[in-house]
């Protein structure tokens, strides 16, 4: 397991003419910035600044179907769950291959 922590969301993307950066709103903090950014740096962006937000809600998907109380048994496959598991791992530093 990685000791690793990141900022808090919500981070925010702020754009001006020649530069992308993406912000943490509480602390601000400036997490990444790029200089003449291209349509592909905005998109991805955008991205980034959700992963905190995504990383939470993976979880407590994954929380309530280990609680017994997600929808695996019909709504969603094993294999999106292993997916979820793998990706949160993958974003909290630690080691996962599939299963």
């Amino acid at each position: 397991m990685s000791n690793a922590t990141y900022s808090p969301g919500p981070w925010e993307v702020h754009q001006g003419e020649d530069y992308i950066e993406v912000f943490a709103s509480n602390p601000q903090r400036e997490i990444f910035n790029i200089m003449h950014p291209t349509v592909d740096d905005e998109a991805n962006s955008i991205l980034a600044a959700a992963a905190p937000e995504l990383l939470d809600a993976l979880e407590r998907i994954i929380a309530e179907d280990d609680n017994g109380r997600g929808q695996s048994d019909g709504n969603f496959s094993s294999e999106a769950f292993a997916d979820a598991r793998i990706a949160i791992a993958k974003a909290r530093g630690e080691t996962q291959t599939a299963a």
